[in-house]
């Protein structure tokens, strides 16, 4: 845009000048997409679409963390214009499962025992010797 701008002195001089005004587009900053961890992994969040980032919760771009509970971290990219803009992600943090072996169990040899494990979706036991099914959550011990 142009501005021009009229001046008149006391005795009615006059001059005319002109100025331009551009306006830059702001930078289409990215946070990246929201992610689920663990509790106690690590993250890195990462900016896009800027020059430079500045993350709030004392985070450093582009370097791990270990994510302790769930949030939201907005990111500032300001871009070679010195234009600034924002974006969120949300890093939802998932508690650790409380895994359960079941309880002890004594058997002689040529006899079998059911273990039963709790506290997961999926199970995996070692070692794996003499077991009907070391991925399943009931599996029986055959011992010869």
């Amino acid at each position: 845009k142009y501005y021009k701008q009229h001046g008149t002195t006391l005795r009615g001089m006059m001059d005319i000048d002109q100025v331009t005004v551009t306006v830059n587009a702001l930078p289409n900053v990215s946070a990246g997409a929201d992610q689920t961890v663990c509790f106690g992994d690590n993250v890195t969040l990462a900016g896009s679409g800027a020059s430079t980032y500045i993350w709030d919760n004392g985070i450093t771009d582009n370097t791990a963390f270990t994510a302790s509970s769930t949030t939201t971290y907005t990111v500032t990219g300001t871009d070679g214009n010195n234009c600034s803009n924002t974006d969120q992600v949300t890093v939802t943090v998932n508690s650790l499962p409380t895994a359960n072996a079941g309880s002890d169990v004594t058997i002689c040899p040529g006899s079998s025992a059911t273990l039963s494990a709790s506290g997961g979706v999926s199970y995996s036991w070692s070692p794996t010797s003499f077991l009907s099914d070391p991925n399943s959550q009931t599996p029986t011990v055959d011992v010869d």
